[in-house]
Parts: structure tokens; C-alpha cells; sequence
């Protein structure tokens, strides 16, 4: 039984890891899509290139914008 704990140990980890990547990944997304935005891209063009809906791209720079005040304190 010792090798499935430590197996599950091991998974449960990977997961943890994939989800802070996964994270990551997203709020430099929200941080490149900002930066489009001031650059005067329509939300509506952004959010037909990366094939998602316009709220999505909103949650995902709110979340970038979320991150960025919370680095600042």
C-alpha cells in the first residue's frame, strides 16, 4: 500500500503544479490581452482570435488586472 500512497502523493502534486501553471499562463494572457486593449484592439477581434467569448476574455483580464493589484501590496 505504500507505493499507491506515494503514487497518489505524487499525482496530487503534479495536479497542484498544473493548476498554479495553468494560472500563470492565464494572467500573462490577461496581462498580453491589457496591453492590447490600450493599444486600442476591439475586445470583439481579441475574443475571435483566441476563440472564446467576450465575457471570458473580460474574466481573464479582470483576473490579470485582480493579480497585478495584489502583487502591488
Amino acid at each position: 500500500m505504500t507505493g499507491i500512497r506515494q503514487a497518489q502523493a505524487a499525482l496530487e502534486s503534479a495536479e497542484k503544479q498544473a493548476r498554479e501553471i495553468i494560472a500563470a499562463a492565464r494572467i500573462e494572457l490577461g496581462r498580453e490581452i491589457l496591453k492590447a486593449r490600450a493599444e486600442e484592439v476591439p475586445q470583439k477581434d481579441i475574443a475571435a482570435e483566441l476563440k472564446l467569448t467576450r465575457e471570458q476574455v473580460r474574466r481573464i483580464t479582470k483576473a490579470a488586472e485582480e493579480a497585478g493589484k495584489s502583487a502591488k501590496t
